[in-house]
């Protein structure tokens, strides 16, 4: 399983456009999406905070590549997201736990 987490920085003000963004068609695409496993969106837990988090685990390296296109390596941005954006990263890591003692949300034990 890959884990894959976004981390976006709204420009001043413009935090509750980007999760609009986002919240839109894009997460419906998301999770409609072949080997998508888990979706689990945040935003600051602080009122003054700028950054938003998607993190996404995927069945796969193939099935994330099928939802962003061979560089999987790069973001996705929702279309009008951009002007919203001061900076995002991401980054992915290889899920290392156990699915039977270690279930994503939502699932159950094995």
């Amino acid at each position: 399983m890959i884990i894959r987490v976004f981390r976006a920085v709204a420009k001043p003000g413009q935090l509750p456009a980007l999760e609009a963004k986002f919240r839109g068609s894009f997460f419906s695409s998301v999770r409609g999406h072949p080997g998508l496993l888990a979706l689990l969106p945040g935003r600051p837990v602080d009122a003054a905070g700028r950054e938003f988090t998607m993190i996404t685990v995927w069945d796969s390296t193939a099935s994330l590549a099928n939802f962003t296109g061979p560089d999987w390596h790069r973001s996705v941005i929702p279309t009008g997201a951009l002007s919203a954006l001061e900076s995002c990263t991401v980054e992915h890591f290889d899920f290392y736990g156990d699915p039977a003692t270690d279930p994503l949300p939502g699932q159950p034990a094995a």
